[in-house]
């Protein structure tokens, strides 16, 4: 989940990006928290990034994760 003041929350999602490529053992999914479109054709096809979604998905998500990366102690 990716949250903050700009430029931060940007700069760490690229950060992140980077990083994630490498773990191919992993399917991500990037939760922007914004009303943005995305369309990413650079990602593998096993990186999702969504803008806004229910706290029931999110939920669920989280739930059925098996690694969580976050940024503790925005909001």
């Amino acid at each position: 989940m990716l949250s903050g003041p700009e430029p931060q929350r940007t700069i760490l999602e690229k950060k992140l990006k980077k990083q994630v490529i490498g773990l191919t053992q992993y399917k991500v999914i990037f939760i922007t928290g914004n009303h943005a479109l995305y369309e990413e054709n650079e990602l593998p096809a096993r990186i999702t990034k969504v803008g806004l979604i229910t706290t029931c998905e999110i939920e669920e998500i989280l739930n059925s994760s098996r690694l969580l990366i976050s940024r503790s102690g925005y909001s």
